[in-house]
């Protein structure tokens, strides 16, 4: 355990060492990475109509990058610390892509009532631009921060054509340029814009239903994928705590090691496939 803490104490020094250097060398290329890394984390956080300081969130991002797979060697060994290196690295962008998909499916959900309400406020002789006023509030999160956000573009000057495309380019899904696509249309044309929206929330909903009808014949097929990605893993770390012998050839010899890096790569596209196979979404 001393050996292991004086190691560490050394390569910990010897990383801020080179750190060091590096800053000294490299500072305009470290802080053109980091301004990268704040702008797309910035917007990634506006997706979701989050203020938060990305320069604290990335610091804290490339800290954790660092400091977990140190950690990881200290309580365990360089595979613990390599694991740990991967799930820091991997599970913030992972996360991110997990709860925008999770947004997009509910704002879908929420365009067909909203068309059919803007509907019926231009059948009783209401302007589009006042009809996608009265949506103000009525609505709730997702699509409601939406609609306010379009408002608000509205309110500071600019044409609602440009706001509404504004939305497309935040929301890039194909329903949502449908719906702006027949918006600014109407807005342009006039006509009978009413029936164009209620016969497009009808079509909406039909999709909606194609979709969820999609998502329960593959559900089975998807749990299937799930076990067939993890249960490698699994029992690979089951039979490294029950009979580390045999997991020592494949970790301490290089014939060893270039068979897991096959079967790690092998399995990362094996996942993907049968992600791209399975999914039902349009995004």
């Amino acid at each position: 355990m001393i050996l292991q803490l004086l190691v560490a104490f050394c390569l910990l020094l010897s990383t801020v060492f080179w750190c060091s250097l590096l800053i000294q060398f490299n500072r305009q290329r470290i802080k053109k990475l980091e301004g990268t890394l704040e702008s797309n984390t910035q917007r990634s956080l506006q997706e979701f109509f989050l203020f938060l300081p990305a320069t604290i969130l990335v610091r804290l991002y490339l800290s954790l990058c660092v400091m977990a797979p140190l950690m990881g060697w200290l309580l365990g060994d360089w595979l613990s610390a390599l694991s740990c290196f991967v799930v820091v690295l991997i599970a913030p962008p992972v996360a991110f892509k997990w709860l925008l998909k999770r947004r997009y499916r509910a704002l879908q959900k929420q365009l067909p009532p909203m068309l059919v309400t803007l509907s019926n406020q231009l059948r009783s002789g209401i302007s589009m631009a006042n009809g996608i006023n009265g949506l103000k509030g009525e609505i709730p999160a997702p699509l409601g921060q939406e609609v306010n956000e379009v408002l608000r573009q509205v309110k500071l000057g600019q044409d609602l054509e440009q706001a509404l495309l504004g939305w497309q380019q935040r929301v890039p899904i194909f329903s949502v340029k449908m719906v702006v696509q027949s918006l600014i249309l109407g807005f342009r044309s006039g006509g009978q814009q009413s029936e164009l929206l209620m016969r497009l929330a009808e079509n909406l909903q039909k999709q909606e239903h194609i979709r969820e009808r999609q998502a329960t014949l593959s559900s089975q097929a998807k749990m299937q994928a799930r076990v067939l990605v993890l249960m490698p893993i699994a029992l690979f770390f089951l039979l490294r705590s029950m009979k580390p012998d045999h997991i020592a050839m494949l970790t301490g010899t290089l014939v060893g090691q270039l068979m897991l890096v096959a079967a790690g790569v092998l399995m990362i596209i094996g996942g993907w496939m049968m992600k791209k196979i399975l999914n039902t979404d349009d995004f």
